[in-house]
């Protein structure tokens, strides 16, 4: 995998704020802002901006969504430290692939040794 550049939610990127294409989807990861470890694999239909204010938005999880417990009491966790999680944009795809593309980052990032937070990668 090639090097990623990470952001913050404070970081003013106009990269951050560019809007995904029509039928698009963002592929996006998040990090530890401390080593940089990938902890969830997400996604987006807007901007990564809009995505990371999602998930950040998402920090009171319903206990049916395993996910969100996991990656929102992480973040939680974060906030209450003072920090925040970084995010990449590590690909994109049409709509109708999601599933299996998301599926598969999820694997990849997982054979290179990451404890991802995703409910399908426990």
């Amino acid at each position: 995998m090639s090097e990623l550049i990470w952001y913050g939610i404070d970081d003013p990127c106009a990269w951050m704020r560019r809007e995904a294409e029509e039928n698009e989807v963002i592929i996006i990861a998040l990090s530890s802002p401390e080593d940089y470890k990938v902890r969830f694999i997400g996604h987006s239909e807007k901007s990564i901006f809009r995505a990371l204010h999602g998930y950040i938005e998402k920090l009171h999880p319903k206990p049916e969504n395993r996910e969100e417990e996991n990656y929102g009491g992480w973040i939680n966790e974060l906030y209450q430290r003072g920090l925040s999680p970084r995010i990449a944009w590590i690909g994109s795809c049409l709509k109708e692939d999601l599933s299996r593309v998301k599926a598969e980052y999820i694997r990849l990032y997982k054979e290179q040794g990451c404890e991802l937070l995703n409910k399908y990668s426990q």
